[in-house]
């Protein structure tokens, strides 16, 4: 007879992840989201081994049935991801108790800010645990991912990009303040499947890494990150609907159809980025939208107790 709720609940084990979970958490993971889930054992090992971070696991009987991860940023935000049950025992609490676990370590680690990204599919499981532990939504996004090939083959009218460089941060530092990508975020913008809190800092680092594009008179210009021979990811824009639309067709281009390589982006909903992206046919079947995302952030701010166990092993 298959477990109670409070059964699973009670007698689940939180503990940090081994090396030799790999197998059985990759196991069950075939079986989410269609057998499209992207925990595999690379991203196991590159968890466990090189985020830095905790990574748990959720024990019943001695069989791993349960992920999370939480990964510690040098900013000082904790960004939870990766938090995973096995089909066979969902709907028993387990997600929650993961989920009060991953707060458990982040507060043990002293990092007062945590945030996640969530699809606005709703409600869901994450949407509920959110909501009923405090968490506030920090904005929304659609997320977007362009291929090499254009619809009809060949590439949009565009407008020379300009790559731009450290002398440019005082002209761009100045339209900061009234950016509504940043607004609409809360403050934060989107790298790859992450976010994180944007800063000057960040941007001056972003434009010594040649990741700073702009239409030749400044009006618009956007963050590209490029992982040469795989993707890139378009993290930050602004500027009025208009430019941003000719940004967006030129990026497209360069990227895409120069570089051959595909373009990804969350686009923060309800901006003029937002906007442009459509004037700019990113949105390339309007019968199927974008998938929307939920940015959740909680701040926390006492650390654990000093001896107290920060995994809460049972419940």
């Amino acid at each position: 007879m298959p477990a109670s709720i409070s059964d699973s609940f009670e007698e689940l084990l939180v503990r940090p992840a081994r090396d030799n979970d790999a197998a059985a958490v990759v196991a069950f993971c075939q079986h989410i989201w269609d057998g499209n889930d992207y925990v595999d054992e690379e991203m196991f090992d590159i968890w466990l081994h090189q985020t830095p971070g905790p990574m748990l696991v959720g024990e019943l009987a001695g069989r791993p049935v349960a992920l999370a991860k939480i990964a510690i940023h040098a900013d000082g935000h904790a960004w939870f991801q990766g938090l995973r049950v096995d089909p066979d025992v969902q709907g028993r609490g387990i997600a929650r108790r993961m989920h009060e676990a991953s707060e458990s370590a982040a507060a043990a680690a002293g990092v007062s800010t945590w945030a996640l990204l969530t699809v606005d599919a709703g409600p869901t499981a994450v949407q509920h645990l959110c909501d009923a532990r405090g968490w506030t939504i920090q904005g929304q996004t659609r997320y977007l991912r362009l291929l090499p090939e254009s619809d009809d083959g060949a590439p949009p009218q565009t407008a020379a990009l300009h790559l731009l460089d450290a002398a440019d941060f005082p002209t761009l530092t100045a339209s900061l303040d009234s950016a509504p990508s940043l607004t609409a975020l809360g403050g934060w913008y989107t790298l790859d499947w992450e976010c994180a809190p944007f800063t000057t800092d960040k941007l001056l680092a972003h434009l010594r890494a040649h990741q700073v594009w702009a239409l030749p008179d400044r009006r618009a210009w956007g963050i590209v990150t490029v992982t040469p021979g795989d993707s890139a990811w378009w993290a930050f824009a602004t500027g009025s609907a208009p430019d941003l639309a000719t940004l967006a067709r030129s990026l497209y281009t360069q990227i895409c159809c120069v570089q051959r390589l595909p373009l990804a982006l969350h686009v923060p909903t309800d901006t003029p980025w937002d906007t442009a992206c459509r004037h700019a046919h990113f949105w390339r079947d309007p019968e199927h939208p974008p998938k929307q995302f939920r940015l959740y952030v909680k701040r926390h701010d006492s650390r654990m107790p000093q001896g107290q166990d920060p995994y809460e092993s049972h419940a």
